[in-house]
């Protein structure tokens, strides 16, 4: 045994076929290869990993590739599976390599499985990019993995094979999309699905020969079941229902008519989808493996908050999020405290940019709308008369007042804010603007995420706090004073961006990239 990043880890004694093959090793690794095939090893990393195992092989044994290699071999020919190439893992030459019995031959096979361990046992836990790669509002630190310590603590499992399946993210979402995963590329194999050619919009009643290529569209997904029917070009009852499930997976309104809209979402190619799902399963490793029994998901991509239980979402709401300029940023945290009937006190670049006109072309804006003027910002701040300021000499670049606007009905974040510390002054709160939830897109704030139904989000959260009923939460409301209700215990939250997930029925659900995060992701990724 051999005590090696903290673990004992078993040193094999070989016998003179892998003990010469060691000696191999050793030369090879004290010098850089310049041959094509050796030249994309990670030398350093792979002299770390054989020096402190005196340079033994851990994929022969007497001059041919072990059942452990068989595996790891199998592992790679099915890295697809994750979303992943296993021509990124040196498969072509480990096949060709795999046969030979020259100890240069055994030597390089050993160097490639290794360097391919290593490599994909990172990429398909953590990702193959990092998140500041290609996303700057990305703010969820990745679990830090050492790739090393990660390939010993595989090796030395008993059981190698089920070691190796524990790599990939165990979260239900990322399982879910690798099936997903499967089942689109099949269908890309069987030909994809048919094109709608351009045409009118069609709808239930109608008769027209782009029926009968909308119904095998609408098949191919599973949106449509029924297969007898007695006309193909009839747009019928079913067929209806089979373009509402398709609009509704696709976030589109769903009056089962198929617009331009519709038929551009169904126009978008099988491959364009297997993308996005791999992109989405990329995500999926940036967060955290264990999430928690309970938290709070918003997905500003499908503009939704879950409370998630043991994995099922048990509360669903509809959200606003911030514009594609001022994205609400992915993010964790620890929901609180609801606060009810809360000032807001209005960033700078708000206040200077869409208050300060306001008043300027009405001197009684900021007192109708209950906004306070003070001279700085700070606890000593004084407050100031809005009439005694003339605000024709401020613009968005010299802006020096702190506004504060008064709970109330007219308060831009409503009754309710749900507050979790983090470092963008993002929260949670209610809005007096409804209107907006109506909207498919909704894309519309300043970075903050607006709740449509804030009432029953803090009932959920205060749950097991005897004194917050629905009574007492009211009440709270109708006092007009400003009041913490601390949680009974800190809540998880999640803002995250998520473009495809797959639903409780498996219906795979894609969104637009509002914020045109997938394409950079796909560019880097290849």
């Amino acid at each position: 045994m051999v005590l090696l990043f903290g673990l004992m880890v078993p040193l094999v004694q070989a016998d003179n076929g892998t003990a010469d093959l060691a000696d191999v090793l050793r030369v090879k690794l004290s010098v850089t290869e310049q041959s094509l095939e050796w030249k994309p090893l990670d030398w350093p990393r792979l002299q770390k990993f054989y020096s402190p195992r005196n340079y033994r092989p851990v994929w022969i044994d007497e001059q041919e590739p072990n059942r452990r290699a068989e595996l790891w071999r199998d592992t790679l020919r099915q890295a697809g599976v994750e979303g992943l190439d296993p021509e990124d893992y040196h498969l072509s030459a480990i096949e060709r390599h795999w046969v030979g019995t020259s100890k240069a031959n055994l030597a390089l096979l050993e160097l490639l499985l290794t360097d391919a361990f290593i490599r994909y046992s990172v990429d398909v836990r953590a990702g193959r990019l990092s998140p500041e790669e290609v996303d700057p509002d990305w703010h969820i630190e990745p679990a830090a993995v050492d790739s090393l310590p990660l390939a010993w603590l595989t090796l030395a499992a008993e059981d190698f094979a089920n070691a190796v399946s524990t790599l990939p993210p165990p979260q239900v979402g990322y399982r879910r999309l690798r099936a997903a995963l499967a089942r689109y590329r099949q269908l890309q194999e069987d030909g994809g699905w048919p094109i709608l050619p351009p045409g009118p919009d069609l709808r239930s009643g109608d008769r027209h020969r782009q029926v009968g290529v909308l119904r095998i569209r609408l098949m191919a997904e599973d949106d449509l079941l029924t297969r007898s029917i007695d006309d193909i070009y009839r747009f019928d009852v079913q067929m209806s229902e089979a373009v509402k499930r398709f609009q509704v997976r696709h976030g589109l309104e769903a009056d089962g008519v198929v617009g331009s809209a519709t038929r551009a979402a169904m126009n978008v190619p099988v491959s364009s989808r297997i993308e996005q799902i791999r992109t989405n399963m990329g995500r999926w490793r940036w967060l955290p493996r264990k999430m928690g029994d309970r938290y709070i998901m918003v997905n500003t991509a499908n503009y939704r908050l879950e409370a998630i239980e043991n994995e099922q979402p048990v509360l669903s709401l509809r959200v606003i999020t911030g514009e594609k300029e001022k994205a609400t940023p992915v993010l964790a945290a620890n929901l609180t405290v609801v606060q009810f009937n809360p000032y807001w006190v209005v960033p700078t670049q708000i206040a200077a940019e869409e208050l300060l006109p306001a008043q300027q072309r009405d001197p009684g804006y900021f007192a109708a709308k209950g906004y306070h003027v003070f001279d700085k910002w700070g606890e000593d701040a004084t407050e100031l008369n809005p009439k005694s300021i003339n605000w024709s000499d401020y613009n968005k670049d010299n802006f020096p007042y702190k506004i504060r606007q008064d709970p109330g009905p007219l308060n831009a974040l409503g009754r309710m804010k749900f507050i979790f510390q983090n470092d963008f002054a993002i929260y949670l709160h209610d809005t007096p603007h409804r209107r907006l939830f109506n909207e498919k897109s909704r894309a519309f704030s300043h970075g903050c995420v607006r709740v449509e139904n804030p009432t029953e989000l803090a009932l959920y959260l205060l749950n097991g706090d005897e004194q917050w009923t629905r009574e007492t939460v009211d009440e709270a409301i109708a006092s007009g004073e400003t009041v913490d209700a601390r949680l009974p215990a800190p809540e998880p939250i999640y803002l995250v961006y998520l473009t495809a997930w797959v639903g409780d029925i498996d219906q795979v659900n894609f969104r637009e990239d509002v914020y045109e995060k997938d394409q950079r992701m796909t560019k880097e990724k290849h």
